[in-house]
């Protein structure tokens, strides 16, 4: 059977990849899904159980922090979707994930803080 070939809009040919390729792009996007959210249910925990009056503004903004990152690991996990499946239907290499570095940060200072919180609290 031969390939099917759609134009897109930007006029580039495009193709239909081996459907394994986007099932494995779709999985990745799934995990990013799970690690967003668990960050915004881990900052919900924080805000909702660690309330004691002498370390209330660290815990807010743990809080804050893990929740923010978590919105935003979502974000860009959907557009590192996309961009993947544009790059293999175009047959392009895969761009450049930005994505470890961001939650590796995000994660670090939110250790950093919880560590504050064990004790302080």
């Amino acid at each position: 059977m031969d390939e099917e070939r759609t134009e897109p809009e930007d006029g580039t040919r495009a193709r239909f990849p081996d459907y394994r390729f986007t099932l494995a792009n779709e999985r990745t996007y799934l995990a990013y899904v799970r690690t967003a959210l668990a960050l915004v249910a881990a900052g919900l925990a924080v805000a909702q159980f660690i309330r004691q009056p002498q370390i209330k503004t660290l815990s807010l903004g743990l809080s804050v922090v893990l929740t923010v990152l978590g919105l935003v690991v979502a974000l860009l996990g959907f557009v590192r979707w996309q961009a993947a499946e544009s790059a293999v239907h175009r047959d392009e290499p895969l761009p450049r994930l930005r994505i470890p570095m961001l939650v590796t940060v995000g994660l670090v200072v939110a250790g950093l803080a919880a560590l504050v919180i064990v004790v302080l609290g």
